[in-house]
C-alpha cells in the first residue's frame, strides 16, 4: 500500500459521492418535469404493452408519460 493508493482511493470515493449527488438532482429535476408534462398534456392513453403485470397499465401517445 503506498501513499498514491491511498490517495487515488480518496479521490475515487470523493468521484463517487459527486456523482452520486448529480444523478439524485437529475432524478429531481426528472421528476419535477414530468409533473409539468404531465399536468400540460391532453392526453390519449393506450394500453401499455411493454409492462406486462397484474394490473393493465397505460401510457400517454403524446407525453409518453405512464397514467398515475
Amino acid at each position: 500500500m503506498t501513499e498514491q493508493e491511498i490517495t487515488k482511493l480518496e479521490n475515487l470515493r470523493a468521484e463517487l459521492s459527486s456523482t452520486k449527488k448529480k444523478i439524485l438532482e437529475l432524478q429531481q429535476e426528472m421528476k419535477q418535469l414530468e409533473e409539468t408534462i404531465y399536468s400540460k398534456c391532453e392526453h390519449k392513453w393506450e394500453i401499455d404493452r411493454t409492462n406486462v403485470g397484474e394490473h393493465t397499465e397505460y401510457i400517454c401517445l403524446k407525453c409518453q408519460l405512464s397514467k398515475k
